[in-house]
C-alpha cells in the first residue's frame, strides 16, 4: 500500500489502521482531501484507516486547537489541505509549532495538497517551502500534490453546518473534565 508513492509507516504494516489527521482550508479543500481518503480506503480498506478532520479557521477555538495537536503527534500521516493564493491563518502556524517538537511515531508523512492559483507567485511558494520545513524538522516524508481545482469544486465542497459540527469524537487523550473545561477557557479570553 502507498499513498501517492510514500511508504506506508510501521503502524500500518503491522495490521493496525493507518491514523491520519487531515487539516483543511475549506470546502473546495475538504472535498479534495475527502476524495484523497476515498482512494486510500479503497486499497487498505475501511478497517485500515482512520481519519481525523479539522479546519483550519476552528484552530482559534481552545478545544479545537488542542485537539488537532494532539492527533498531529500520532498521526502516521498529516494532510494540510490549502489554497496556494491565501494566507494561512495564525492558528494554522501556532498548531504546526504546537505538535512538531513533540512527535511521537518515529516514521511518518506530511502530504501537502496545494490549490494553486491562476498566475504563479511567491505566495504558493512559500506556502510549499514552510510545509517541507514542518516535515524536515518533524522528520517526516514529505509529499505535495498540487493542481488547479477547477471552480466547480467550489461549489460542490461548499460546506454546511451539519458538515462542519459533525466532526469526529474527541482523542482519547482529552478527558470529559478537560472537555468541560474548553467552554469556560475560550470564555476567559
Amino acid at each position: 500500500m502507498t499513498v501517492l508513492g510514500a511508504t506506508p509507516p510501521a503502524s500500518a504494516a503491522e495490521g493496525s489502521a493507518l491514523s491520519v489527521a487531515i487539516l483543511y482550508q475549506d470546502g473546495p479543500t475538504k472535498l479534495w482531501a475527502r476524495q484523497l481518503c476515498e482512494r486510500v480506503t479503497r486499497i487498505v480498506g475501511q478497517d485500515g484507516f482512520r481519519a481525523t478532520w479539522w479546519k483550519m479557521s476552528d484552530l482559534t477555538e481552545p478545544g479545537v486547537l488542542a485537539g488537532a495537536v494532539s492527533m498531529a503527534i500520532r498521526a502516521d500521516v498529516l494532510v494540510v489541505a490549502l489554497h496556494a493564493s491565501q494566507d494561512l491563518p495564525l492558528a494554522f502556524y501556532v498548531w504546526a509549532e504546537a505538535w512538531m517538537p513533540h512527535r511521537l511515531a518515529a516514521a511518518g508523512s506530511l502530504l501537502a495538497l496545494i490549490d494553486l492559483p491562476d498566475q504563479p507567485s511567491s505566495q504558493s511558494d512559500r506556502a510549499r517551502e514552510y510545509l517541507h520545513a514542518i516535515a524536515q524538522q518533524a522528520r517526516l516524508d514529505f509529499l505535495v500534490e498540487e493542481r488547479k481545482l477547477p471552480s466547480d469544486l467550489a461549489e460542490l465542497g461548499r460546506e454546511t453546518d451539519a458538515d462542519r459540527f459533525s466532526a469526529p469524537p474527541p482523542p482519547p487523550s482529552m478527558t470529559r473534565r478537560s472537555l468541560a473545561l474548553t467552554p469556560k477557557l475560550s470564555r476567559a479570553e
